[in-house]
């Protein structure tokens, strides 16, 4: 486990500067990636919650199932592909039309 955080760590550091340089090209994908952590915290504070048999309003805390997570992650994905897509094809028929 030691190994692996160490590991982990020393790889985001070597591939920051790439990482950086790809967001700084494609801003769609930093959005992206906020979301997506987002969706990790949510997971992880429900799971947590769970565990820890802590209730909300009167109403025991239940984990997110896996199933809901890939599926949240999923429409994200596919929502920005879609997305994407559409953004160059209107910059490919402005283009074609200011020439």
């Amino acid at each position: 486990m030691t190994l692996a955080i160490i590991i982990g760590g020393l790889l985001m550091i070597k591939l920051a500067g790439a990482v950086s340089t790809f967001l700084q090209k494609n801003r769609l994908y930093e959005v992206l990636g906020l979301f997506i952590l987002f969706v990790v915290g949510i997971m992880l504070l429900s799971e947590g919650g769970h565990l820890a048999h802590i209730s909300f309003a009167g109403n025991p805390i239940t984990p997110m199932s896996k199933a809901t997570f890939y599926f949240i992650i999923a429409v994200l994905v596919l929502t920005d592909v879609v997305q994407s897509r559409y953004q160059r094809k209107l910059l490919a028929q402005e283009n074609k039309t200011q020439v």
